[in-house]
């Protein structure tokens, strides 16, 4: 499988959360289809982490495109997201869905992914994404489990059975 190159990340994080849709997701020996993403619009986005003052933490939304942002959401679940838009423009898409599995938790536990695995090149491996199948429909609805920005329709799913 082809793995999906930093230009594919360095473009508009709504482009990247849609054109991900389809593509498997690859670790070790696991690997799935993306069937379910959110967009987070960087410092324009008040539910993203990179709203507001700049901090050390904020910095690796800024660039390099490609990357793994991994953190622990409400200290339980391990939430994996990749890092988009060119270098110095923040954004990131979480990953909510693969195959019949939901949920950024559940997702995180099925492939064992957690803050070790922060900042990981996913260009590169050891996680990767890579191209996938493209038949299906997309369902837009506003993201989900938030406390601001609750009505942005910044969700995306994958609406076909036979495609997982």
């Amino acid at each position: 499988m082809k793995i999906l190159n930093r230009k594919f990340y360095a473009q508009d994080t709504v482009d990247v959360a849609r054109n991900l849709l389809g593509k498997v997701l690859v670790f070790g020996d696991k690997q799935g289809t993306i069937t379910e993403v959110e967009a987070y619009l960087g410092d324009d986005d008040p539910a993203c982490h990179a709203f507001g003052r700049l901090t050390e933490r904020k910095k690796i939304f800024f660039g390099p495109p490609g990357i793994a942002y991994v953190f622990l959401a409400y200290g339980m679940h391990w939430c994996f997201n990749v890092i988009t838009e060119p270098v110095g423009k923040a954004g990131c898409v979480l990953i909510q869905g693969i195959n019949d599995t939901f949920g950024p938790g559940r997702i995180s536990k099925l492939f064992g992914f957690n803050g070790e695995h922060n900042g990981l090149d996913i260009t590169s491996g050891p996680i990767t994404i890579c191209e996938g199948s493209h038949d299906f429909d997309i369902e837009i609805t506003p993201r989900i489990g938030l406390s601001q920005a609750v009505d942005w329709p910044l969700r995306f799913v994958a609406k076909q059975a036979n495609m997982i």
